[in-house]
């Protein structure tokens, strides 16, 4: 049995239900390697997303997305994805994000598969933020059963996952982005069409790693962290400009016209 709960070599009966293409990037997802364990990182310091496809009827695969409810102290009515802190009763990050989307939109858990775990991005706050990709099985179906928690949520809606290979959706920044931007290059196998990283920027993996060393090292961790977004420090010593995208094809073409 994989980490994703498929049996080796046995593929599921809803995987055949799907067009060709979609099917083909789910496998790419199922086929990749687990993220490392992060099992020796305090519980308070982690938390997980969902990022949860479904096949349209278009037979286009989109992600189901949120709307933050504006009386929310962080990010009010910025779009993003269901999730929140690890609980120490979790038995995993899967079962946060699982358990986080039954919470905030009500998610019929049993018709949400696990597809890939990739490895953290790290908050503002300095939490490890581990990106879970689910499949809902009979999405189309499923979508207008979804009920928004108005503690937490104040719109359920959709997105085309193909759209963060390319500049067109500025509207979803930050975190939230940048795990979308992650999930669609690992679903379809390509890469942004645009720059993902400032000049000199860090990778998110160094970051990770270097935050991580801190928590489990003599050393005091920073306890903010920027993002990149409008400005933020990375750190305590670098901060990097905020930029409007521009897929490469369209830079050319400006170049060109200039």
């Amino acid at each position: 049995m994989s980490a994703n709960g498929v049996a080796n070599g046995d593929e599921p009966d809803w995987l055949h239900s799907l067009s060709p293409s979609n099917a083909a990037c789910i496998r790419r997802l199922l086929a990749l390697p687990s993220a490392p364990s992060f099992a020796h990182v305090p519980t308070r310091k982690q938390a997980a997303v969902a990022a949860i496809l479904y096949e349209s009827s278009s037979s286009e695969l989109r992600v189901i997305m949120s709307t933050r409810a504006l009386h929310l102290r962080s990010h009010p009515g910025q779009a993003s994805l269901p999730g929140g802190k690890v609980d120490s009763s979790d038995r995993s990050v899967v079962e946060t994000a699982l358990r986080e989307s039954v919470e905030e939109i009500a998610l019929p858990a049993r018709s949400a598969v696990h597809v890939h775990t990739g490895y953290p991005f790290l908050s503002k706050m300095g939490l490890l933020v581990h990106p879970v990709v689910f499949f809902l099985k009979n999405g189309e179906q499923i979508l207008p059963k979804l009920r928004a928690s108005p503690s937490e949520v104040a719109d359920i809606w959709t997105t085309p996952l193909v759209a963060f290979l390319s500049s067109s959706h500025q509207l979803i920044k930050g975190l939230t982005a940048d795990v979308l931007i992650s999930v669609a290059q690992k679903t379809f196998g390509e890469k942004a069409r645009y720059k993902v990283e400032a000049e000199g920027q860090w990778s998110w993996e160094r970051m990770v790693q270097l935050v991580v060393k801190r928590y489990t090292g003599e050393r005091r961790p920073e306890q903010r962290w920027g993002d990149g977004e409008s400005g933020d420090k990375q750190g305590s010593s670098e901060a990097f400009e905020t930029f409007v995208g521009v897929d490469e094809e369209e830079e050319k073409e400006q170049d060109v016209s200039v």
